[in-house]
């Protein structure tokens, strides 16, 4: 469930090739904006590009998630809800809450470790990952590409 849109859909079950691709469209995104400024009209021409090049379902998160989303779910983690931390949002700061089996949290926690991301237990067995910028995150999600 994507708690802010109040929207469910299934974000588990990407892959290796998912990821480059997400990563490879928020970093071709991310290089065109002014780096202190969103444009909710460029918004639009990035969730068109997810909804071609990898899955719809990936048009609905925030700007900025999808690389780590799809990490988080290539890596057998199951995403549960994610922000961008932009004002008027569910959390202040970039965070995704995904359910994992402990055999799967080794690599995650190394890439959180890795990236400045924190990695935390959350309610109803959930874990929770944070960053202090949405850039984090895309490292995040760079370095859990890289090790698979």
């Amino acid at each position: 469930m994507l708690s802010g849109s109040r929207t469910c859909m299934d974000l588990t079950g990407f892959d290796h090739e998912d990821l480059a691709a997400a990563l490879d469209i928020e970093q071709r995104w991310f290089a065109s904006q002014p780096s202190d400024s969103w444009d909710a009209d460029r918004d639009d021409l990035l969730y068109d590009a997810f909804a071609e090049e990898v899955a719809p379902a990936i048009a609905a998160l925030d700007v900025g998630v999808a690389s780590v989303v799809i990490a988080l779910s290539s890596a057998g983690c199951v995403p549960a809800t994610s922000c961008n931390g932009r004002p008027g949002h569910q959390y202040t700061t970039p965070t995704v809450v995904f359910w994992t089996r402990r055999a799967d949290l080794l690599p995650v926690t190394a890439a959180a470790h890795a990236t400045g991301c924190t990695l935390s237990n959350g309610a109803n067995g959930t874990a929770v990952l944070t960053a202090p910028r949405v850039d984090d995150f895309r490292e995040f999600a760079a370095v859990m590409h890289s090790r698979s």
